[in-house]
């Protein structure tokens, strides 16, 4: 009850950082007046107050005041520190909004474990393109390519005639560690989950040997949908690409994957190939790390080939957007999968994209707003047209176009706030585009000579 004139001066302010300054201000002890101190309030008050302070106000609040500090340093606190990181990088990394504990799975990360992530993003920071071909029967035997907006240095010499052209003002990108992947594999998803671990899903590789279309040329051979898996521990201290033990039950090229709950991986749909007569799939399956197996997921409305799948900002659903049907079929469509307190009620209908497209990339950006690249709606013409879906109002609106068609690509969003596209059909040359929302700018680097591939960010 004595409470009650702090609560009710606490729900008059208008910005966190006011509450702050009333926290922090000298006691009676000290010779101020003491009537109305938010200092005086439970932990848990406090506590739920220090929830809408950003990773930056909470780091200058615990260097001015050591109460304070005591208090944000305890157990009770963890997820105020877990919420501000999830807060300023969960568009960016929506696995960080799970625990980076293995042991702890069911509490949030420490104090420290926050710091030390927030710290390991902005010195790394880094993309990795993972897979893809410069041909369509060939594809790449390398483990990646990082990206990092640090300037491009000469053309890199990488495997399988891949490289990185010089190109002023977009990225340097360098083969990544970690040797290669088990096979040469192209058409692949790749999703990160909380502890470092990427995992590279389906896709296409070579015919195997004695399989081989007669009289057909070698470049032109038809490649093999595969159900194989692997993974790569970032954080290992030698790491390199394992072979995931458990297959899938369904071969998936071109499918669509994400990280479920920090730690399990969902593929979302594919198919044998993105072209009319290959088989699509509308079922998803999810594989559950503690148990190294793979189940039956929620089936989606639609059979979707070449689809892109993100989680939305909030935390809240998995956006299964686009993709080739079959036959003739191209979707604009869009489902949304509940997860988290809201899961459990399959995939549902969500608003359609204004163009059909195959082959897109899908990319959550800094203001929530998901941006959706290029693609095909006929299997041949690469589009240059982009959008954006945003969900505060349900709706999808076009944005600056591609300075080329650009399809079957890679794109992510890094710490600066530009969405990278890399690589595809037809690409174009490297643009820094305009006419985009406040804060967000693509960046498109010119023919790494792969297609096909994926990324994800480190």
């Amino acid at each position: 009850a004595g409470a009650q004139p702090a609560l009710r001066e606490l729900a008059a302010m208008a910005h966190p950082l006011a509450i702050v300054s009333r926290v922090s201000r000298p006691t009676a002890e000290d010779g101020a007046d003491d009537e109305g101190a938010l200092v005086s309030l439970p932990h848990e008050v406090l506590l739920r107050v220090f929830d809408l302070l950003s990773l930056a106000d909470l780091h200058a609040l615990t260097a001015s005041c050591r109460a304070l500090d005591a208090i944000l340093d305890g157990q009770q606190a963890d997820q105020v520190w877990h919420g501000a990181l999830c807060k300023q990088y969960g568009w960016l990394m929506p696995e960080l909004c799970a625990s980076a504990q293995a042991s702890q799975r069911e509490t949030a990360p420490s104090r420290r474990a926050v710091v030390r992530m927030e710290a390991q993003l902005r010195t790394r920071g880094r993309i990795l393109l993972i897979g893809g071909s410069s041909l369509i029967a060939n594809p790449a035997h390398i483990t990646s390519i990082e990206c990092t907006p640090v300037g491009v240095h000469d053309r890199l010499d990488l495997p399988d005639g891949i490289g990185a052209p010089r190109t002023p003002g977009s990225g340097d990108l360098r083969p990544g560690g970690g040797g290669c992947m088990a096979v040469r594999r192209q058409a692949l998803a790749a999703a990160r989950d909380c502890s470092g671990k990427v995992y590279a899903v389906g896709g296409w590789w070579p015919p195997a040997e004695g399989h081989e279309l007669p009289g057909v040329a070698q470049q032109q051979q038809r490649p093999l949908a595969v159900s194989s898996c692997e993974v790569f521990d970032l954080n290992a201290g030698e790491p390199r690409w394992q072979p995931l033990r458990a297959e899938m039950g369904t071969v998936r090229a071109f499918p669509g994957a994400a990280c479920l709950g920090g730690w399990d991986i969902l593929a979302v749909g594919g198919g044998t190939g993105p072209w009319v007569g290959d088989d699509c799939h509308k079922s998803t399956e999810l594989y559950h790390a503690a148990h190294c197996e793979w189940r039956a997921g929620p089936q989606m409305h639609s059979k979707r080939c070449g689809l892109a799948v993100v989680q939305n900002a909030q935390g809240s659903a998995l956006h299964a957007i686009g993709g080739y049907g079959g036959g003739y079929e191209y979707h604009a469509s869009m489902e949304a999968l509940p997860i988290g307190n809201s899961g459990g009620r399959g995939w549902m209908p969500a608003p359609p994209m204004l163009e059909a497209r195959s082959g897109h990339s899908a990319s959550v950006g800094p203001d929530g707003r998901t941006y959706v690249v290029g693609g095909t709606n006929d299997g041949s013409t690469m589009a240059t047209s982009t959008e954006a879906y945003d969900p505060r109002t349900g709706r999808w609106s076009s944005f600056a176009p591609l300075p080329a068609g650009r399809g079957f690509h890679a794109a992510c969003f890094g710490l600066d706030g530009r969405l990278y596209v890399l690589g595809g059909d037809k690409t174009g040359a490297v643009d820094d585009l305009h006419g985009l929302p406040d804060g967000v700018h693509i960046e498109v680097l010119e023919a790494i000579e792969t297609g096909q591939s994926s990324l994800v960010f480190d």
